[in-house]
């Protein structure tokens, strides 16, 4: 089904997925917007997405992808920081 929707964004058809697995997303999508409490955080081109996310500008897109199994899980949790700010 993903190489469908990625064949169909190739032929110039916008194609919308929503999904909570962006190793799902990534090879089909241009690009992801991250949401966090029903709110948009950031949209970025998929190819932000790669090694440490360093070009992502949200800390929470960050921990999202650093916490895939792909990136060994490289956080599990937002820092108590970003949770406070989130907060406030």
């Amino acid at each position: 089904m993903y190489w469908t929707l990625r064949e169909l964004a190739d032929q110039g058809k916008s194609v919308i997925l929503i999904t909570h697995d962006l190793r799902h997303a990534l090879p089909i999508a241009d690009r992801v917007s991250i949401m966090r409490d029903g709110k948009l955080v950031e949209t970025a081109p998929a190819c932000a997405f790669q090694g440490s996310g360093a070009s992502l500008t949200n800390a929470y897109s960050q921990a999202l992808w650093l916490a895939l199994p792909d990136n060994a899980f490289a956080t599990t949790a937002i820092s108590r920081r970003e949770q406070e700010a989130h907060v406030a």
